[in-house]
């Protein structure tokens, strides 16, 4: 802007000052007589005027041109914008971890990705050193069911923050932040299944897990039906000492068959979670989860029918959780609420 405004200047002033340098290159007019000297005094004083005056207004043009182009310039501001999804406050993150480093971790989970970030987020302040205060997208979740069921492959990043970030949403100040950031669009549908057996033999497990997951502009969408089975291991299976004689008529053998060192188990469960923008800026996120487990173990040889005694047991879970998240004037309001029912069930054969 400074360069451009002594061109115009010079320019005006060149243009200013043509008038009276060509002036003198004009052709003097023809003598003419006159008939007394001091006559041509007041010509020679008239002709020297016009070459002066257009100097002067020239030398204020120029100068009033520039003190008014200066005069002009408006001020430069830099205005900065926060990375979507960061914490409240500007205490600077102490580790960052993008989509690169979450995959060089291999976890296929935000509960992997978390035991193996175990050494940085854990507390060396107060006496506890639990789990740290889980954040997703920069915001409170009513629970970690809403995080449980999310891929790896949808993080954007991974945000490690001090203890004093913890205050700022309410929590203790012996808590380190995790900030999980998403990506703005990601669709995924993933199939897991796994199984195993123990090195001895006698027991297998298995696994199985469907995820749905959908993140969008207006919010984010979360299925998951999870399944596990564990069969039963009996304590003839391995070599197992008893002390105390079997009943009557029953050998040892029929009493080591008859307990059970690991009980089966079989796990259900089902879950969704939904996030939108309500009311024009509030996020809102409903997590939703029902949850049937049921196992068997064995107890041991009846007194008196000499068969093997079943403990049976069951229980059933439902999961409610609603958050709301909103900006008020310079006030960040969090409304977390939830509900749980349980039942436990427990039938034990007794001796006739």
């Amino acid at each position: 802007m400074r360069h451009r405004s002594t061109l115009l200047g010079s320019a005006a002033l060149l243009c200013a000052v043509s008038p009276a340098i060509a002036q003198p290159a004009a052709p003097p007019p023809p003598p003419q007589p006159a008939p007394e000297t001091s006559a041509a005094q007041p010509a020679s004083t008239t002709s020297q005027q016009p070459a002066n005056a257009p100097t002067a207004r020239a030398d204020t043009t120029a100068a009033q041109a520039v003190d008014q182009d200066y005069g002009d310039e408006e001020p430069i501001v830099i205005q900065g914008t926060r990375a979507r999804g960061s914490v409240v406050g500007d205490i600077p993150p102490a580790n960052v971890l993008d989509s690169r480093d979450v995959r060089a971790t291999g976890a296929t989970n935000i509960n992997d990705l978390l035991d193996a970030l175990a050494p940085q987020i854990g507390s060396s302040q107060g006496r506890g050193g639990g789990r740290p205060l889980i954040l997703l997208n920069g915001q409170r979740i009513s629970s970690f069911r809403e995080l449980r069921d999310i891929p790896s492959e949808a993080i954007e990043r991974v945000e490690i923050l001090p203890e004093e970030v913890a205050l700022k949403y309410g929590s203790r100040p012996d808590q380190k932040v995790v900030n999980i950031v998403l990506r703005q669009r990601f669709y995924s549908t993933t199939v897991q299944a796994g199984a195993g057996t123990s090195t001895e033999g006698g027991r297998t497990n298995e696994s199985a897990d469907l995820t749905r997951f959908i993140v969008e502009k207006n919010g984010r969408t979360t299925f998951n039906l999870h399944a596990e089975g564990s069969s039963l291991l009996r304590e003839s299976q391995r070599n197992i000492l008893i002390t105390q004689q079997p009943p009557a008529a029953a050998t040892t053998s029929d009493e080591l068959a008859a307990r059970s060192l690991l009980p089966s188990k079989r796990d259900i469960r089902a879950s969704g979670t939904f996030n939108r923008q309500v009311f024009g800026d509030v996020s809102a996120t409903l997590n939703t989860e029902v949850e049937h487990i049921d196992g068997l173990s064995l107890i041991g040889l009846g007194d008196t029918l000499l068969e093997a005694l079943h403990r049976n047991t069951s229980t059933d879970t439902a999961h409610a959780g609603l958050t709301m998240n909103g900006v008020k004037s310079n006030w960040r309001w969090t409304l977390t609420s939830y509900a749980d029912l349980e039942r436990d069930t427990t039938h034990t054969d007794r001796d006739a």
